[in-house]
Protein backbone atom coordinates (compact mmCIF):
# COMPACT_ATOMS: atom_id res chain seq x y z
CA UNK A 1 0.00 0.00 0.00
CA UNK A 2 2.96 2.94 0.46
CA UNK A 3 3.77 2.12 -3.05
CA UNK A 4 0.05 2.70 -4.20
CA UNK A 5 0.20 5.51 -1.32
CA UNK A 6 3.27 6.83 -3.36
CA UNK A 7 2.05 7.03 -6.65
CA UNK A 8 -0.53 8.67 -5.87
CA UNK A 9 1.21 11.00 -3.99
CA UNK A 10 3.10 11.81 -6.67
CA UNK A 11 0.55 12.20 -8.81
CA UNK A 12 -1.03 14.42 -6.43
CA UNK A 13 2.25 16.55 -6.70
CA UNK A 14 2.27 16.80 -10.30
CA UNK A 15 -1.30 17.72 -10.88
CA UNK A 16 -0.85 20.32 -8.01
CA UNK A 17 2.74 21.62 -9.71
CA UNK A 18 0.55 21.69 -12.79
CA UNK A 19 -2.11 23.25 -11.89
CA UNK A 20 0.05 25.87 -9.69
CA UNK A 21 2.01 26.25 -13.34
CA UNK A 22 -1.54 26.97 -15.12
CA UNK A 23 -2.76 29.47 -12.14
CA UNK A 24 0.52 31.42 -12.71
CA UNK A 25 0.52 31.38 -15.95
CA UNK A 26 -3.19 32.67 -16.24
CA UNK A 27 -2.16 35.14 -13.35
CA UNK A 28 0.41 36.48 -15.51
CA UNK A 29 -1.56 36.67 -18.14
CA UNK A 30 -4.21 38.66 -16.46
CA UNK A 31 -1.37 41.16 -15.66
CA UNK A 32 -0.13 41.38 -19.59
CA UNK A 33 -3.80 42.44 -19.95
CA UNK A 34 -4.10 44.67 -17.30
CA UNK A 35 -1.09 46.38 -19.23
CA UNK A 36 -2.11 46.31 -22.38
CA UNK A 37 -5.25 47.73 -21.19
CA UNK A 38 -3.68 50.79 -19.36
CA UNK A 39 -1.64 50.76 -22.47
CA UNK A 40 -4.67 51.05 -24.71
CA UNK A 41 -6.32 53.89 -22.71
CA UNK A 42 -3.28 55.93 -22.72
CA UNK A 43 -2.78 55.80 -26.70
CA UNK A 44 -6.61 56.36 -26.66
CA UNK A 45 -6.68 59.59 -24.74
CA UNK A 46 -3.37 60.34 -26.37
CA UNK A 47 -5.30 60.04 -30.15
CA UNK A 48 -8.29 61.69 -28.31
CA UNK A 49 -6.01 65.03 -28.20
CA UNK A 50 -4.17 64.56 -31.48
CA UNK A 51 -7.92 64.59 -33.07
CA UNK A 52 -8.64 67.91 -31.03
CA UNK A 53 -5.52 69.54 -31.98
CA UNK A 54 -6.27 68.41 -35.45
CA UNK A 55 -9.35 69.92 -34.98
CA UNK A 56 -8.12 72.95 -33.49
CA UNK A 57 -6.01 73.66 -36.55
CA UNK A 58 -7.99 72.57 -39.18
CA UNK A 59 -10.60 75.74 -37.80
CA UNK A 60 -7.50 78.24 -37.41
CA UNK A 61 -7.13 77.26 -40.92
CA UNK A 62 -10.49 77.46 -41.91
CA UNK A 63 -10.10 81.14 -40.02
CA UNK A 64 -6.48 81.41 -41.94
CA UNK A 65 -8.56 81.06 -45.39
CA UNK A 66 -11.64 83.24 -44.35
CA UNK A 67 -8.86 86.23 -43.56
CA UNK A 68 -6.95 85.49 -46.57
CA UNK A 69 -10.48 85.87 -48.95
CA UNK A 70 -11.25 88.91 -47.36
CA UNK A 71 -8.16 90.48 -47.84
CA UNK A 72 -7.79 89.16 -51.46
CA UNK A 73 -11.07 91.11 -51.81
CA UNK A 74 -9.13 94.15 -49.69
CA UNK A 75 -6.12 94.11 -52.38
CA UNK A 76 -8.65 93.82 -55.38
CA UNK A 77 -10.56 97.14 -54.40
CA UNK A 78 -7.43 98.80 -53.59
CA UNK A 79 -5.85 97.59 -57.20
CA UNK A 80 -9.28 99.86 -58.48
CA UNK A 81 -8.97 102.67 -56.63
CA UNK A 82 -5.41 103.01 -57.60
CA UNK A 83 -6.58 102.49 -61.07
CA UNK A 84 -9.41 105.08 -60.61
CA UNK A 85 -6.65 107.64 -59.05
CA UNK A 86 -4.62 107.20 -61.84
CA UNK A 87 -6.77 108.08 -64.37
CA UNK A 88 -7.81 111.16 -62.05
CA UNK A 89 -4.60 112.31 -61.74
CA UNK A 90 -4.07 112.31 -65.40
CA UNK A 91 -6.87 113.73 -66.24
CA UNK A 92 -5.91 116.66 -63.36
CA UNK A 93 -2.56 116.45 -65.14
CA UNK A 94 -4.26 117.15 -68.66
CA UNK A 95 -6.04 120.02 -67.22
CA UNK A 96 -3.24 121.04 -66.00
CA UNK A 97 -0.73 121.37 -68.46
CA UNK A 98 -3.97 122.97 -70.27
CA UNK A 99 -3.94 125.40 -67.84
CA UNK A 100 -0.40 126.26 -68.46
CA UNK A 101 -0.93 126.90 -71.95
CA UNK A 102 -3.69 129.25 -71.44
CA UNK A 103 -1.64 130.91 -69.11
CA UNK A 104 1.73 131.06 -71.22
CA UNK A 105 -0.16 132.85 -74.36
CA UNK A 106 -1.77 135.03 -71.97
CA UNK A 107 1.63 135.81 -70.35
CA UNK A 108 3.43 135.64 -73.74
CA UNK A 109 0.77 138.02 -75.55
CA UNK A 110 1.34 140.39 -73.52
CA UNK A 111 4.13 142.11 -72.84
Amino acid sequence: MSDSHNEQSDFERRINNRLETIIETQANLQEAIAGLIQVARIQGERIDRIDQQIEENSKQIDRIDQQIEENSKQIAALIEQGKETREDLKQMKDAVNALIRIVEGHVSNHP
